[in-house]
């Protein structure tokens, strides 16, 4: 259903606009319908870029993302349009969403409007029936943000991202400002309307537990490249980077003369342009050729 390929966005800054910042280098992935690919990664790793561009509101520096086999950045501005219906994107904050002089359904209503998609009791009726999907009364619509939980903010924002009935969800650390049961919560019905709506899913996040419950594959990301792809359950037990060991090793355990946590310590470059691998000043497993070549991420 949608493909990234070879996705780089670099940012320049400085005098003159001549020092780069690489947030993104060579990030390839494929995502079919029904499915959740999680990009998991520590903050700054690049993951929410990569997300901002398969939404379409980053343009890449360089490299492609298709829909349905076309590039959405070749896309006619009615093209544009109908695109942004076909997919929708769940942020972290919902304060960055909902207007806070608005009511509840106000919000939900304005993108049905914009698009022209339902009107007056059609819209209406559309409302009220992903506010119980969703686990929510009728009376919240009546509410302003400020008086609903963070939970129920989150609630809402799921059921304004169903509203134009997408196909594809971009979930950008969805759950990181809520509550483990609440965060439970919330994936438990991200999971259920997922699975009702046959949605496919790009999800960002930086918990591993978010990502063992809701992926069905991960792709590991640092310092913006992509060091490891594969089905949730293989990354989980069967890690193939040094990175991704390091991060399940992060995990809390019973044991825990087992751990082997990173190791914080160690200064890290914050030049991203340097030769080598990316992670080769934390691991544990450096060879000479670390210091020279870049690994390439293979099937």
């Amino acid at each position: 259903m949608l493909e990234a390929v070879n996705l780089s966005k670099s940012f320049y800054y400085g005098l003159f606009q001549r020092n780069k910042n690489d947030a993104v280098k060579n990030v390839s992935f494929k995502i079919k319908k029904g499915e959740t690919l999680c990009l998991l990664g520590e903050s700054g790793c690049g993951k929410t870029t990569a997300g901002m561009m398969i939404a379409g509101l980053i343009k890449p520096t360089s490299g492609m993302v298709l829909y349905r086999k076309e590039n959405i950045f070749k896309y006619r501005p009615k093209e544009l349009k109908k695109f942004r219906t076909r997919l929708q994107i769940i942020f972290q904050d919902p304060d960055t969403v909902l207007n806070p002089r608005w009511i509840i359904e106000k919000s939900l209503s304005e993108p049905l409007r914009i698009h022209g998609l339902a009107n007056g009791k059609e819209s209406r009726d559309r409302i009220m029936e992903l506010i119980e999907t969703v686990g929510l009364s009728h009376e919240h619509l009546n509410r302003y943000p400020f008086e609903l939980s963070g939970g129920q903010l989150q609630r809402i924002i799921l059921a304004r991202a169903l509203l134009l009935k997408p196909d594809f969800i971009v979930a950008d650390e969805p759950t990181s400002s809520l509550d483990v049961s609440v965060q439970a919560q919330i994936l438990t019905i991200f999971k259920e309307l997922q699975k009702k709506f046959q949605l496919s899913c790009l999800f960002i996040t930086h918990d591993l537990h978010v990502a063992r419950c809701i992926a069905d594959r991960i792709a590991v990301m640092y310092k913006g490249t992509m060091l490891e792809e594969g089905n949730a359950e293989d990354i989980f037990s069967n890690p193939v980077h040094p990175y991704t060991r390091g991060l399940l090793d992060s995990l809390i355990i019973p044991d825990p003369e087992a751990v082997h946590p990173l190791d914080s310590n160690i200064p890290i470059t914050s030049d991203r342009n340097y030769t080598g691998c990316k992670y080769k000043e934390l691991c544990d497993y450096r060879e000479q050729i670390c210091e020279e070549k870049e690994p390439v991420l293979k099937k």
